[in-house]
């Protein structure tokens, strides 16, 4: 263990590896990371969950300002029971929350409309 930090230690400090390898050793898995957890992981999960990928990141931002690295982890599993429960509730505004967070926009737009007009009648 001791003698891997200290190899470890010896190839981050080796002077014989260009400065540009360097950045690219760092750049690279970061922009790895980006594209994967910011793109990918929100379309998978999304689509299996039926939420929008915009829902899941906005879901994503409210529980960790909420629950910080706990809320992180349990975003889309909170936002997907959220939605399972708004589902089974009939009422206009349930509805048009449920359209938004599977991405329908013209649906939620179509539903508030209609509901306004119902209520009129």
């Amino acid at each position: 263990s001791a003698s891997r930090l200290r190899d470890w230690m010896r190839s981050v400090l080796d002077e014989s590896i260009n400065t540009v390898y360097g950045c690219i050793g760092v750049i690279l898995p970061l922009l790895f990371h980006l594209i994967i957890s910011n793109i990918v992981e929100p379309k998978v999960v999304g689509s299996a969950m039926d939420l929008s990928p915009i829902s899941l990141l906005l879901s994503f931002l409210i529980w960790s300002s909420v629950w910080g690295v706990p809320g992180m982890v349990l975003s889309a599993p909170i936002t997907g029971v959220v939605k399972i429960i708004l589902k089974e509730v009939d009422h206009p505004l349930t509805r048009t929350t449920v359209a938004v967070l599977e991405g329908r926009w013209g649906d939620a737009m179509h539903t508030q409309v209609h509901a306004k007009d119902a209520a009129e009648k």
